[in-house]
């Protein structure tokens, strides 16, 4: 009995601790679900109301994935969207520290700049950045990305300290960049013409007067619309569509530096870059490559099927005087005509977003040109070759923040500056030196290389010599190719049969200009004669007095001696 009841007994106790387990994991998996609720609620009310995916102390990756980047796996859109835009960049930013603490630093470089360039307001990215530049001695650069850093969070103990110690590399050259550089020099407006007036002119007219397009940049307020073109057509669906396919120049690190080199790219990858700021797919682009902050610029090389193409879709005709197959169809065949275009860019579609532009420059190969601003807002500034002398080298000075301390001479010129509207036409001669930045978001323009009676003689010397092997050959624009450079001779009759051989207005101002320099040389020698001869004369007045002055000398030495009656 008492067996069975100790066994009972056993039982019973099994049974009731077994109950409170089980009552035990219920309560504790109870709790667990419970917290895991809240936490559900929570990041749902931060994806609702309170996350920032561009605060810079905020979670990185906003509750929307995990630093593995699983919201990234199978997601070719993640870019589109500010959270999974801000985890790719804290993905680069995790690559890049391990590059870092190895001490590669240069190859840690482009994934950092790809991470600000995704999330651009993190004060963290943004100081690790310029630490990274300050290790490769690019203190200039570093400068930038601490204040940029303190911009955003002015209290960032790091940033502080990191400036503080670029301060000291620098020296006086910290403060070179900063501050306001307003425009001092002499600006006026660019000229205008009408769309009616330019539209009328015609390749007569400039054979009779080169000057028309020669003295002066032009630009023609709506040339679009009153020459019934339908530029809203040109956007980034169609160019996508149509001609994604087709090789473009792209610079996600913007042309405002002579030194900057383009990617190649298909167009539709670049154009889808540009639309959504990002930097290249590829990070593995040498340190000359700085795409940390938007200004991606792209140059479209435009064959003569895709001109085409362009000119149809927006119903367009050109002008007369923009026109070149008044020329080209008498010297190229096809293949000639393609060369043309690809070795000169003759025809180029220019696409930017805003911030991008063009370093100041002329065209080194003559010719004059034209654009047609299909989107967006474009700043101009234009300087006439006899400016030559305060422009300094390519990309030296930035004419819309011009610092004088650096280039003195900058404050003494005088130049043309505006901005083009959409369906807006600039014009520019040969050798005016010219700077462009975008004022808006997405930006495009059509744009067109042309002769006229102005250029077509320097055009063709420059022609001549890209079709030599001449040792004074000054730049390389093209290797010249037999078959090509002789359609380019037969090119060379057609100007000379259309423009002559000299242009009879320039060639009165260039005697003019000489008999004025001339008379100017002689008017100084005379001027250096008269003053030999002053001075000749006044020597010889110099001497006689002189020679007075021995003989009432000698007199007096004597007399000194005493008189005859007093000896």
């Amino acid at each position: 009995m008492k067996v069975v009841a100790a066994i009972v007994l056993f039982l019973v106790l099994s049974a009731l601790f077994h109950d409170l387990g089980v009552e035990g994991k219920k309560k504790k998996k109870s709790k667990k679900d419970k917290k895991k609720g809240k936490k559900s609620k929570k990041e749902e009310k931060r994806k609702e109301d309170n996350y920032d995916p561009y605060d810079p102390y905020d979670d990185p990756y906003g509750g929307y994935g995990d630093e593995n980047g699983s919201a990234l796996e199978g997601n070719p859109d993640w870019y589109k969207e500010p959270a999974t835009r801000s985890m790719k960049a804290w993905q680069l930013h995790g690559q890049a520290m391990e590059k870092a603490k190895a001490d590669e630093f240069e190859a840690a470089l482009p994934a950092f700049r790809a991470a600000v360039r995704l999330n651009p307001r993190s004060a963290q990215l943004w100081n690790d950045l310029g630490v990274t530049e300050m290790r490769i001695k690019d203190f200039a650069r570093a400068k930038h990305r601490f204040l940029k850093a303190l911009e955003l969070d002015p209290k960032y103990e790091m940033a502080i300290e990191n400036d503080e110690d670029v301060k000291k590399e620098l020296g006086d050259a910290y403060n070179d960049d900063l501050g306001e550089f307003p425009q001092e020099h002499k600006i006026s407006e660019v000229p205008e013409m009408s769309p009616e007036e330019l539209w009328n002119l015609t390749v007569n007219d400039d054979v009779e007067n080169s000057r028309l397009l020669g003295d002066s940049p032009i630009v023609v307020r709506g040339a679009a619309e009153a020459w019934g073109w339908d530029i809203e057509k040109i956007n980034f669906p169609y160019l996508k569509k149509i001609h994604g396919h087709k090789n473009a120049d792209y610079y996600p690190h913007n042309m405002k530096e002579e030194t900057v080199k383009p990617l190649f790219s298909q167009l539709d990858k670049a154009l889808e870059e540009l639309e959504w700021s990002l930097p290249p797919e590829n990070n593995d682009q040498p340190k000359e490559f700085d795409y940390s902050t938007s200004g991606t610029y792209i140059q479209w090389n435009v064959d003569e099927n895709s001109w085409r193409d362009l000119m149809i879709k927006m119903n367009a005709t050109l002008p007369e005087v923009y026109e070149d197959s008044h020329w080209t169809t008498k010297c190229f065949d096809s293949g000639g005509v393609t060369k043309f275009n690809q070795n000169l860019h003759w025809k180029m579609m220019l696409i930017g977003e805003k911030g991008a532009g063009m370093f100041n420059h002329k065209d080194v190969m003559r010719m004059a040109s034209w654009q047609v601003q299909l989107q967006g807002r474009k700043l101009w500034h234009v300087c006439g070759p006899d400016q030559e002398s305060k422009m300094y080298h390519a990309g030296d000075v930035n004419w819309f923040k011009p610092n004088y301390n650096n280039w003195p001479k900058a404050k003494k010129a005088k130049c043309y500056q505006t901005i083009t509207e959409p369906g807006d036409s600039m014009y520019y001669p040969r050798d005016w030196w010219h700077q462009t930045t975008n004022l808006d978001a997405t930006n495009i323009a059509f744009s067109g290389s042309m002769i006229n009676n102005d250029c077509v003689r320097e055009f063709g010397k420059e022609m001549s010599m890209q079709c030599s092997n001449s040792d004074e050959k000054r730049h390389t624009v093209f290797q010249p190719e037999k078959n090509f450079c002789d359609q380019v001779a037969q090119c060379q009759t057609v100007w000379t049969n259309t423009y002559g051989d000299v242009d009879p207005i320039m060639e009165r101002r260039r005697l003019a200009k000489e008999e004025k320099a001339k008379a100017r040389k002689e008017k100084k020698k005379a001027k250096r004669e008269k003053k030999k001869a002053a001075k000749a004369a006044k020597k010889a007045k110099a001497a006689a007095e002189q020679g007075n002055d021995e003989e009432g000398g000698e007199g007096y030495d004597f007399g000194s001696m005493g008189s005859e009656d007093e000896l």
